[in-house]
């Protein structure tokens, strides 16, 4: 797993995991096209380090990402790198540090080892700060369900905007689900993107761990975890 920065002697392990994710080929089948490695751990009074590395299998976007989550549950900020690496494509890269204060996030950019961009973004109290993450969709479906409004990061790397999305959520039922060879009890949610009109169905455990993602109407996976664990 590649990190931003080494995890350090005083955080304490909490759990880490590798999502395999999965795209919808021409057929409608689902066709997996990456991983996402990720650890949590603990520092200070109950806060998290939280490190993300996605990791394409054909080239594509990769993407390094570390997340503070305070003890309350709310992200306080993060830093993203990006880069592509495809053949025959010229060589992008990108960077971009946010940090929410009150009712607004400060944003350093960074594109092509050109000049550092700083912005500023206004949010309003029930927008939360939300990299784009397997794992953190727990965040998008618990926030969601009070109608919650998410910052997120636009995809790709020449395209590192600010974008503004409201969620919503709603529980459905437990149930047992077996994924990576591992039954679980679960939760299942229903999670809808009212921007991009996307819905998903979310299976978390627990510790609010996301276990298995489907897209929906379809039901065609998108993400299922395996080498999981939690202290």
């Amino acid at each position: 797993m590649r990190f931003l920065h080494p995890i350090a002697a005083h955080e304490k392990f909490v759990a880490r995991g590798t999502y395999r994710l999965f795209s919808q080929d021409r057929d409608g089948m689902a066709e997996l096209y990456a991983h996402e490695h990720w650890t949590i751990h603990e520092v200070g009074q109950g806060g998290q380090f939280i490190r993300i590395d996605h990791a394409p299998l054909l080239g594509g976007v990769n993407e390094l990402i570390e997340v503070f989550r305070s003890s309350k549950g709310e992200i306080e900020r993060f830093d993203v790198r990006r880069w592509l690496t495809q053949r025959g494509a010229p060589k992008r890269e990108a960077s971009m540090s946010v940090m929410r204060e009150g009712q607004r996030a400060l944003l350093m950019r960074r594109i092509d080892y050109g000049e550092h961009e700083t912005l500023e973004v206004s949010l309003d109290d029930d927008t939360i700060l939300l990299p784009r993450s397997m794992l953190l969709l727990a965040d998008f479906t618990l926030h969601g369900m009070r109608r919650a409004k998410a910052f997120f990061l636009s995809a790709g790397v020449q395209l590192f905007s600010p974008l503004i999305e409201t969620l919503v959520a709603q529980y459905e039922t437990d149930e047992s689900l077996t994924v990576g060879k591992r039954d679980y009890q679960a939760r299942r949610y229903w999670v809808r993107n009212e921007a991009t009109e996307d819905e998903f169905r979310v299976w978390m455990d627990d510790h609010n761990i996301p276990l298995q993602a489907m897209r929906l109407p379809q039901a065609v996976p998108i993400a299922e975890l395996f080498n999981y664990a939690h202290r």
